[in-house]
């Protein structure tokens, strides 16, 4: 079962850092999550964001994304979890696999299930900040699934138009759906009509594959917003002579 209430915002990938959400009562942490890992070092403290499944006892992540310090280790980003959940108590296990030069990281978190909150303390055993340690704590993120939404795009070049979005998410967190913009800009000639789209929803990160411009397949990054009404995609032009960038903004109903 997944959660019964969400909300939710697309932004581009560094355009926010807010991790906090809407409170539900979470009896099965099946779905999206967000929060912090809090380091006695503050330096190291990150966000985390994750797509958990249960499975009896068993909980599993295929996706977990970490955020950058405030000291800027050299560290990777994505990676997976394997876990428990008994009676209210939950221990996770996340590897970040090895990206040459950087190596593994290994991150065992402990914690409780109360209410809408996942929080207890982890320890790196292994990797880019060995040894480091703090308290973390997770919320639950809304679903990005609506067909009710609608907005605008437009472009660095003063172009603009309507743009609206038919998303669907599975148990999984993979996302596909339709996303339509209407009329054209200087942007490396932006797509009027619409496009399929197929991505994934990971705790506030959504990534988006579809065809904006002409020719060329992107894959757009996101964050969701908590208050569930808002969707922002942004991305460069398709050229590298253009140096441009176009926006789409997207509202829904609550």
């Amino acid at each position: 079962m997944r959660f019964s209430v969400f909300f939710f915002c697309v932004v581009l990938v560094g355009c926010g850092s807010n991790h906090s959400v809407p409170i539900n009562v979470v009896t099965n942490p099946s779905g999206n999550w967000t929060g912090m890992l809090n380091s006695v070092s503050a330096q190291n403290s990150r966000t985390i964001d994750l797509f958990i499944t249960q499975s009896g006892n068993s909980l599993s992540a295929q996706r977990v994304k970490l955020g950058i310090t405030k000291a800027l280790h050299l560290c990777d980003f994505n990676g997976t979890m394997s876990g428990t959940a008994t009676s209210g108590q939950v221990t996770m296990s996340l590897l970040i696999p090895p990206n040459p030069p950087i190596p593994s990281e290994n991150m065992a978190l402990t914690g409780t299930l109360q209410g809408s909150t996942i929080s207890g303390s982890y320890t790196e055993t292994s990797g880019c900040i060995n040894g480091d340690s703090g308290t973390f704590q997770l919320s639950p993120v809304t679903s990005v699934a609506s067909s009710q939404w609608s907005g605008t795009w437009s472009d660095s070049f003063g172009a603009s138009g309507p743009a609206s979005a038919n998303l669907v998410e599975d148990s999984s967190g993979s996302v596909t759906g339709t996303l339509t913009i209407v009329g054209t800009g200087g942007c490396s000639g932006l797509v009027s009509g619409a496009q399929n789209v197929t991505g994934t929803q990971t705790g506030l990160a959504v990534d988006l594959t579809t065809i904006v411009t002409v020719g060329l397949q992107l894959t757009v990054g996101g964050l969701v917003d908590a208050s569930g009404k808002q969707i922002t995609i942004g991305n460069p032009c398709g050229t590298v002579i253009q140096n441009g960038n176009y926006t789409i903004t997207l509202t829904r109903p609550q």
